[in-house]
């Protein structure tokens, strides 16, 4: 079984969106769909979208810079460069994998646990946001936990 995912942090709020991939070249239109989805529900564009080297994000260069968007990558081999996603991406795996052992589901439920995790990890208060959830910094909201059971 492969399992690629990417994820993208806002780096203010710490919010969490995470997308499964077929394959690592569907990045880009990943990306673009993301992107058009943060025009159409907030009131604020994308500015900056930092990436490691991975070959999943050399052919965004020319897009991002249509619309506008600064690119930044990390030094090949220094993750501590890219450390908000790096550490997100630990997280939302280790935590899913957990989720993915304890339930004893098979592991083509993989999906299921990291999209879980992910949205666990976004309604759970953090010291780094002064005790609030990167979902209520980013909806100015306390959010419902009615869809956890």
């Amino acid at each position: 079984m492969s399992i690629s995912i990417v994820l993208f942090v806002d780096d203010f709020t710490k919010y969490t969106w995470i997308f499964p991939l077929k394959l690592k070249s569907e990045t880009m239109s990943v990306f673009l769909k993301f992107n058009a989805f943060v025009d159409r529900h907030f009131s604020t564009k994308i500015q900056t979208l930092h990436t490691d080297w991975g070959g999943e994000f050399r052919g965004l260069g020319a897009h991002l810079e249509t619309l506008g968007i600064r690119h930044i990558r990390s030094c090949p081999y220094i993750h501590q460069q890219n450390g908000c996603a790096e550490r997100k991406h630990q997280h939302v795996v280790e935590t899913g994998l957990s989720l993915l052992a304890q339930s004893t589901l098979p592991s083509e439920f993989w999906w299921d646990a990291f999209f879980t995790s992910t949205t666990i990890i976004n309604v759970l208060p953090t010291p780094t946001l002064q005790n609030k959830s990167p979902s209520q910094v980013l909806y100015s909201k306390s959010p419902s936990l009615s869809q956890l059971r």
